[in-house]
């Protein structure tokens, strides 16, 4: 399928603080701006994000604040309608980790063709040969060079065989002779019938004569639309001589920059049809036939099987990160187990003592805020990167956001169960808790529980900020859900209405509590080492503690706290990709 794309009278304003509006996108020389197929196109600017936003409007992934008349083959249309027909590769290279080359496009394969062996067998076979990748089909994707990314990164959404191709500055990062073998292999998809649209920054003399269409901005504004070689006489027509030492593009730029004037002059220019384009050879094609044929998906229960394989894999073949969580768990649970009792000025085997029921509670708190932290902030930065491949998947059309919700869902469970028995198996015997093992069960079904809630806050905070800030954002916005768990514990009956409901806003006081319950409720009396122990009884230190209830309740709230938090992270997940 081959396509021709046209636009006209393009703007898009964005809102700032405030009332204000910013324009950065202007109507001002965007008459008739032709993209064809069999083509490749190229859109420069500096210093401003106009040929992004450019970018992302005809994608598709821009429509507020956006106005102006988009149409496939001289068919007006949405600009959403382009997302069914065509692929935008990114200026990060975002390929998944911890899986070969030819494992990462067999699973795109599975993902986008349909279940027809010999077609994906073939598109494979193609996009290897095509970009290169022959020889690096065995090699895991961390191990590649960087030029080998970005052709498995483009390779990946050739799969689906896209009429159109979005790229933001593939050729970023990259040499001059990387830049120029970049850009050759574009146009090489061009020439087998793609539209290929790519903004560009700063090219050699050399790469530039490769496009066969320059669009050129200037504060929102389009100075030059037309062929490389006709940019010397269209600014010479504007009584702009270019010096031959120069590159037309650095200097053209540079007079827009010194003069505004000529912004106006250059796009008054094309407005009035002095540059090269041309509308006679655009073609018509029944458009709405072809757009079923591109958007082919397997359905839900495939896509959260392959997903969930897919994420299977990479687990278990990240063994350093299997290796570190290991040691961390078993590492903390020696010194949970034996240095807080030694803090407490008490030996471990006193834990059971009546006279020691203050230094048990002290010894559960740490414990549980261990875990809280623990899953929270690792989850929060590890997740920024997963976030923006799922975003990156997603709007290329790879699965829906149910399947990877629910995968994400599942994949999350192994590791928190099998580390947290562990962790809890250390403290529990180490601090020499009640031998029995429905009370082992009890504590264990917390610990769980509290983990997976802990990552899901974690990952809510991963999809509002990047890696760098939620490192920092994480555990600062944990402390208002610790402080609410500590606090009343002691004087419960002495706190008013308000800060008791608002104390139950803390999944973490849920958490204490039932550690709490699950070793103390409904158990005998505790042996006592000194002359007279008040808490004999277990039941009152509970009540004195404002401990009250049962372990069965903590358990229904800490399960409606888990729902919640899986109903934020999908909430999030949908507001984030829209």
């Amino acid at each position: 399928m081959c396509v021709d794309i046209r636009f006209e009278n393009l703007t898009c304003v964005v809102k700032q603080k405030g009332t204000e509006s910013k324009t950065i996108l202007k109507s001002r020389g965007w008459k008739n701006y032709i993209i064809k197929y069999r083509k490749i196109a190229g859109i420069i600017e500096v210093l401003v994000n106009g040929k992004t936003t450019l970018l992302n409007i005809l994608a598709g992934y821009l429509t507020n604040g956006v106005t102006g008349d988009i149409y496939i083959d001289e068919i007006k249309q949405y600009s959403t309608d382009l997302k069914c027909i065509s692929t935008y590769l990114q200026q990060d290279i975002l390929i998944q980790p911890f899986l070969t080359v030819e494992e990462s496009l067999r699973i795109a394969a599975e993902f986008k063709l349909a279940n027809n062996e010999v077609l994906k067998r073939n598109m494979i076979k193609y996009v290897t040969i095509t970009l290169g990748l022959t020889e690096s089909l065995q090699t895991r994707s961390e191990c590649l060079s960087g030029g080998e990314k970005k052709r498995l990164s483009i390779a990946l959404e050739l799969i689906s065989n896209p009429a159109v191709i979005f790229l933001d500055e593939p050729t970023t990062g990259l040499d001059e002779v990387s830049m120029k073998m970049c850009v050759e292999l574009l146009k090489k998809l061009a020439l087998e019938g793609k539209t290929v649209i790519c903004t560009i920054h700063q090219p050699s003399d050399s790469t530039l004569k490769l496009f066969d269409r320059l669009y050129i901005m200037q504060s929102g504004c389009c100075v030059y639309n037309g062929s490389p070689e006709n940019l010397v006489p269209f600014l010479a027509s504007a009584n702009l001589f270019c010096p031959t030492t120069y590159n037309p593009t650095d200097y053209i730029l540079q007079v827009c920059h010194s003069n505004c004037d000529n912004i106006k002059i250059l796009s008054n220019m094309i407005n009035d049809n002095r540059s090269d384009q041309n509308l006679s050879d655009l073609h018509k094609r029944n458009l709405n036939k072809s757009l079923e044929l591109y958007h082919i998906k397997p359905p839900f229960c495939k896509q959260v099987n392959l997903l969930f394989r897919r994420s299977f894999l990479q687990l278990s073949r990240n063994k350093h990160s299997i290796f570190v969580q290991c040691f961390h768990f078993t590492l903390c649970g020696l010194l949970a187990g034996t240095n807080i009792a030694s803090s407490c000025n008490v030996s471990i085997s006193h834990y059971a003592d009546a006279k020691h029921f203050f230094h048990n509670f002290c010894f559960c708190l740490v414990v549980v805020v261990y875990l809280i932290f623990s899953n929270c902030i690792p989850t929060a930065v590890a997740y920024s990167l997963e976030f923006k491949l799922f975003q990156n998947e997603f709007r290329n059309h790879w699965y829906d956001i149910n399947a990877y919700f629910t995968s994400l869902s599942l994949i999350s469970l192994p590791i928190p169960v099998i580390m947290s028995l562990f962790f809890t198996a250390i403290t529990y015997f180490m601090s020499n808790q009640p031998n029995e093992l429905d009370r082992f069960l009890k504590v264990y079904l917390i610990v769980i529980i509290t983990v997976i809630i802990s990552e899901s806050h974690g990952k809510m905070v991963a999809m509002l900020c990047d890696m760098t800030y939620a490192a920092i954002v994480a555990p600062g916005s944990l402390v208002p859900i610790l402080s609410l768990s500590f606090y009343g514990f002691g004087y419960a009956s002495q706190l008013n209405k308000y800060c008791k409901i608002a104390m139950q806003f803390s999944f973490a006081r849920y958490s204490i509590v039932g550690v709490m319950l699950a070793l103390y409720y409904n158990r005998e009396k505790v042996d006592c080492s000194d002359i007279y122990c008040h808490y004999l009884e277990p039941k009152l230190f509970l009540d004195d503690m404002g401990m009250v209830g049962v372990y069965e309740i903590q358990i229904v709230a800490l399960l409606a706290f888990l729902f919640l938090y899986k109903c934020a992270v999908y909430i999030f997940l949908r507001i984030k990709i829209n």
